[in-house]
């Protein structure tokens, strides 16, 4: 989904849902981003264990059709992304933590 944001208005207080909805590319755009997104999301949670076992400590960009770019840094993978003209939700970008901190709730 792009989003052309030199129509984006600097106020944006006394907008619609709806105007704001036509801002953002219509409903079937940001459908579809919200679809792409969790094709991703679903793609990396089911590589992610084995992702960790090949490139622990390692930053990682993904697309729902599979590995993009690893790297050492974050700033890596996302210049590789923007490179290649790729933006959320198309991909997302994880570092692959083999031991990760325990979450006390």
């Amino acid at each position: 989904m792009e989003v052309d944001w030199s129509k984006w208005p600097e106020n944006t207080e006394d907008l619609s849902k709806e105007e704001i909805i036509e801002l953002l590319g219509g409903a079937e755009a940001l459908k579809q981003s919200s679809l792409d997104f969790q094709q991703v999301t679903d793609r990396f949670w089911q590589e992610k264990k084995w992702l960790i076992k090949k490139y622990p400590r390692k930053w990682v960009l993904m697309s729902k059709d599979g590995l993009l770019a690893v790297g050492d840094t974050s700033e890596e993978v996302r210049n590789f992304a923007q490179s290649k003209g790729l933006r959320n939700p198309k991909v997302i970008v994880e570092y692959l933590d083999p031991d990760p901190p325990a979450l006390i709730l």
